[in-house]
């Protein structure tokens, strides 16, 4: 955990990760002609999505192309849809062509389908090398308590995924199908940052920190990322030293 800085509030962590993610679309946008970005659901992230949505002005939105890490099989209007919630939060507010904000799950559909269709859109997306895996510019990522990233839970058959980019997760006890992005896309991301606050992930961020060699990893452990992840932490998620 090298590149990780950690900010007294979600404010200011959210404040300094949309500055971060401008500067990086930007770069990408006079680089290659366009920024390709995989969100993440969740409180923390929610707060990025809206100081994106404060600086309109400070890139070409035309340029941008969104996609999700993972989603909810929900309609996009549920109050539990990351989809949902980074429209409200931000993707309304500024000019991203709508045919440029590419969704997981649409109402009518069911999860094995909505994810095959899923991966067959990313295959519009640059490639690895061999052609077997999409590439973000950036890939978002949150935290769970339980040390889960994306859909990627403990447990899960998803876990052990090699061959497609996308799969159907069964719900945990009480919750809805989801949709999530495997490791390897995740894995060949040009930048991955971690957007982690809450007193609640203390624990879970206090085991990765040391770096236990676990008989049954975290998800979050099994990840093998070819970029140096990025951390961005608030005070309330980290045990002081």
């Amino acid at each position: 955990m090298d590149h990780n800085r950690v900010f007294d509030d979600l404010d200011s962590l959210a404040n300094t990760a949309a500055i971060d993610c401008l500067r990086l679309a930007n770069d990408m946008i006079t680089e290659r002609g366009r920024f390709h970005i995989a969100l993440s659901g969740g409180r923390t992230p929610q707060r990025l999505y809206e100081q994106l949505a404060d600086r309109i002005k400070e890139t070409d939105w035309s340029r941008w192309h969104i996609c999700f890490g993972d989603e909810r099989c929900v309609p996009p209007d549920h109050p539990r849809s990351n989809a949902g919630m980074a429209r409200k939060a931000w993707l309304s507010r500024v000019p991203i062509p709508s045919s440029q904000v590419h969704i997981m799950f649409n109402a009518g559909n069911d999860p094995e389908n909505a994810a095959a269709a899923y991966a067959a859109h990313l295959q519009s997306l640059p490639r690895t090398a061999d052609g077997c895996w999409p590439i973000f510019d950036l890939a978002l990522m949150g935290l769970g308590s339980d040390g889960h990233v994306a859909s990627l839970f403990p447990h899960s058959d998803a876990l052990r995924e090699d061959r497609r980019p996308v799969v159907a997760v069964p719900p945990p006890e009480g919750e809805e199908w989801r949709i999530t992005l495997t490791y390897p896309v995740f894995n060949h991301a040009r930048n991955l940052w971690f957007l982690v606050a809450g007193s609640d992930k203390r624990e879970v961020m206090a085991r990765i920190q040391r770096g236990e060699n676990l008989s049954t990893p975290l998800p979050i452990q099994r990840l093998t990322p070819q970029a140096q992840p990025r951390w961005y932490l608030d005070r309330t998620a980290v045990i002081p030293s």
